[in-house]
């Protein structure tokens, strides 16, 4: 357990970054694979900026019923919602209380505002873990609930002092995932010095992990699995250099603590 070699230390800045960077690149799986989404944002097209203080922002770029995240772009926003510190956007993010942000920009543009909201609303339900058998909810909270893993290991791996540590002086890699008989495809990786990832196949990636099947990449990604009983078993292949993906579960250990998965209200 990486928690053994270094208790998470919750900075303000590192759970902004997770949230801007770790949760908000999800309304891009959720519009692609979410009909009711693309039903909501319809034929609108909005970008969106939500800003930290002054240091941190990300956009979303909504259009032809799709989503595009990027990260501290340049380019005009249509609206522009700005939080006055790190621990607002939190509270607000981990829905512990609420802390609206100041429209700086599109204040009027309430048809925008209100689809951005209810987007918000969908994609915190889809977070939440099914209870039912329902499998199309279960797909699309596998494919969301992967990617905020994946997006929020980057930013460990880039910002936070142990995760960082753990891959330091390592020359680029590249793992890749999947799962059982699905056609879920996804990497993580760090060029030079960077950590990143993507959906689909990896190019040359030096290990790779295989889930059996949905449920155990589900309870893997929410730190309720014995890694070494499943890789054992046979629930969990490692292919190529284990001990870059021994290293890597240490930080996904560490992603359901910063950012706890939400709950049904």
């Amino acid at each position: 357990m990486s928690l053994l070699f270094a208790p998470v230390k919750m900075s303000p800045e590192l759970q902004a970054r997770l949230h801007l960077f770790g949760v908000l690149p999800a309304f891009s799986d959720l519009l692609k694979h979410s009909e009711r989404a693309r039903a909501t944002l319809k034929n609108q097209r909005f970008r969106l900026r939500i800003r930290s203080q002054s240091i941190l922002s990300a956009d979303l770029l909504f259009s032809e019923g799709r989503c595009r995240f990027l990260r501290n772009t340049s380019n005009s926003p249509t609206v522009t919602l700005r939080f006055v510190s790190h621990r607002q956007l939190n509270r607000q993010f981990s829905g512990r209380g609420f802390s609206f942000p100041v429209p700086t920009r599109g204040a009027s543009n309430v048809q925008a505002l209100k689809v951005f909201s209810q987007l918000s609303l969908q994609l915190q339900n889809a977070l939440v873990t099914p209870e039912s058998g329902d499998a199309e909810h279960s797909q699309l909270h596998l494919r969301l609930t992967f990617g905020v893993a994946l997006a929020a290991a980057c930013e460990l791996i880039n910002h936070e002092t142990f995760s960082t540590h753990l891959f330091a002086n390592l020359p680029d890699w590249r793992v890749e995932f999947t799962i059982g008989h699905t056609d879920f495809r996804a990497w993580i990786g760090q060029t030079g010095g960077l950590a990143q990832w993507g959906r689909g196949a990896a190019k040359a990636p030096l290990a790779h992990l295989h889930f059996e099947d949905p449920k155990i990449a589900q309870k893997a990604l929410g730190g309720k699995l014995d890694n070494l009983s499943a890789v054992t078993s046979g629930a969990i292949r490692v292919g190529g250099l284990t001990p870059l993906a021994d290293r890597l579960s240490l930080v996904f250990e560490r992603v359901p603590i910063y950012l706890p998965p939400p709950t049904a209200k």
